[in-house]
């Protein structure tokens, strides 16, 4: 049986989705994948469509290596020249970020207990 006619509705994909897939990556492929790997979001699933699309293997490892040598280089870049401002905040923020942390914990914590409280109740 087919892979996507037997595990595609779980993801929502369909034949129709298949074919734009196969259809984009023929037209940008190569393209697509490497500005793909460079923008944050987008590179997350970019890999599962240049799979669906078909995409050579060898030009997919070369795309992804660069944009991802891209995104790479701005979060270092932005790490460099931000780490002062970044010093300054935190001594500015005091203990905020411990008091947030708690909260976020906190938080998931009580939509855990929530979600299983109503799954017992039902």
């Amino acid at each position: 049986m087919d892979p996507l006619a037997r595990y595609g509705r779980f993801l929502r994909l369909g034949e129709d989705d298949l074919r734009w897939a196969e259809s984009w990556f023929a037209r940008y492929g190569m393209w697509g994948n490497l500005i793909g790997h460079a923008l944050p979001g987008i590179r997350s699933v970019i890999s599962f469509a240049a799979g669906i699309g078909r995409m050579d293997v060898k030009r997919y490892v070369v795309t992804t290596a660069i944009g991802s040598a891209a995104w790479n280089l701005v979060l270092a870049a932005a790490g460099y020249y931000l780490l002062d401002r970044w010093f300054a905040l935190a001594k500015a923020m005091g203990e905020i970020d411990v008091l947030l942390l708690l909260g976020v914990v906190l938080a998931a914590a009580g939509v855990v207990y929530w979600r299983r409280r109503s799954r017992t109740a039902a």
